[in-house]
């Protein structure tokens, strides 16, 4: 999930004018918390951030990504529980602000403008996880993982290396691109094969390059 400009250039810069706790770079797979930690609110200044959730069994589940001005933790006026379990960490060189949710709700109260944009905020946040929730349950796989494969490229992109397209910036592999799609990764695996055939993309053990988005933009339409 990456925020539009419009709404993440005014959050951002409303955060900027505040004190955090603290800011910090990270480099990709550091750890930015293994359980919530209750009172405290991460924005994603730069960067990106992979929320993985951790089943009652222990197994993982990685279930979202999150992109500069996203919030992410214990979030203001949010209902909060202690038994939230998810790991969070940084997927690539990521700049990450930490905030104390009381006092970004004390702002919200104080400021009419911050609240705004707060709430504009909140309402991107709802529009992905109402997006999110209809392809997951509505759509055919292949539609899934071309929208995803979308949202992905809007998260960091580059000239493809190893031909013609796109390298999506986002290392991932196959089985963690089957836990965001909520399907098994032998499932994927027949679907990625024919998208390989058919040349719209390509992939390694860790990323994923597109080869011919026009096809891609097809298939997600």
């Amino acid at each position: 999930m990456k925020l539009p400009l419009t709404i993440a250039a005014p959050l951002l810069t409303s955060l900027g004018a505040l004190r955090p706790i603290r800011r910090t770079k990270l480099n990709h797979g550091a750890i930015v918390y293994k359980t919530l930690a209750v009172g405290r609110t991460y924005v994603v200044q730069e960067g990106c951030i992979r929320l993985i959730h951790i089943e009652g069994d222990g197994r993982t589940n990685f279930w979202d990504l999150i992109g500069a001005g996203g919030m992410f933790g214990d979030l203001p006026f949010a209902l909060t529980t202690s038994q939230h379990i998810e790991h969070a960490m940084a997927s690539g060189p990521t700049y990450l602000w930490e905030f104390s949710r009381a006092a970004l709700e004390r702002e919200a109260e104080r400021s009419q403008a911050f609240n705004r944009t707060l709430l504009r905020t909140y309402g991107a946040f709802l529009g992905f996880g109402e997006r999110r929730l209809r392809w997951r349950l509505t759509n055919p796989l292949a539609r899934r993982a071309a929208l995803v494969l979308i949202d992905l490229l809007v998260l960091g992109a580059g000239p493809c290396p190893h031909g013609p397209g796109y390298l999506i910036q986002i290392r991932m592999t196959q089985e963690e691109f089957a836990e965001l799609l909520g399907v098994a990764r032998q499932t994927l695996n027949s679907l990625m094969k024919e998208w390989k055939r058919k040349q719209i993309v390509s992939y390694t053990r860790s990323c994923f390059c597109i080869r011919n988005l026009e096809a891609l933009q097809a298939i997600a339409s």
